[in-house]
């Protein structure tokens, strides 16, 4: 699984873990006492809290980038939505490795997203998150998983023709 395009997204997830973390120190003296710390559906900030709140979102993408490294080493702990047998077993873990790294992926860039607009929110450079921002992180995600699972199903029914 080492193939160019993982290696992409992998370096391409390492760098969306660490840009907000840079933002953050570079902008931390020029941001206000007060930042956005929750965002309706809309994209507008409807909550504001400490400045300090503004490093949460990076420690958690920091946090659940390094679980889900952790847990795809272990694919034979995971919960398939299939039987495994010894058949179908490496094509089932291929597939929900390849599941974790994409999920990886995703989280990362809205995350790193996330952090990046609340700084230019506090810094008066943007009015929000953008009305689609929500919508477009639920399809990514939600989609990223409903593809997984045909393909799992669809791998556990070819072995089983």
């Amino acid at each position: 699984m080492s193939d160019a395009k993982t290696a992409t997204r992998e370096s391409l997830s390492i760098a969306a873990v660490v840009a907000p973390i840079i933002v953050v120190a570079c902008y931390w003296p020029a941001l206000p006492a007060r930042v956005p710390s929750h965002f309706n559906a809309q994209g507008q900030p409807d909550d504001w809290a400490a400045k300090i709140t503004i490093v949460a979102v990076p420690i958690l993408s920091v946090v659940l980038w390094i679980a889900l490294r952790t847990v795809r080493e272990f694919p034979g702990l995971f919960n398939y939505p299939v039987k495994i047998t010894d058949e179908n077993r490496a094509r089932q873990e291929f597939l929900a490795i390849r599941l974790i790294d994409w999920l990886g992926f995703e989280v990362s860039l809205v995350f790193a997203y996330l952090t990046i607009q609340q700084v230019r929110v506090s810094l008066g450079h943007a009015s929000g998150l953008g009305a689609s921002f929500l919508w477009i992180a639920l399809l990514a995600v939600f989609g990223t998983i409903g593809l997984y699972l045909r393909a799992a199903i669809q791998a556990r029914v070819a072995n089983h023709a």
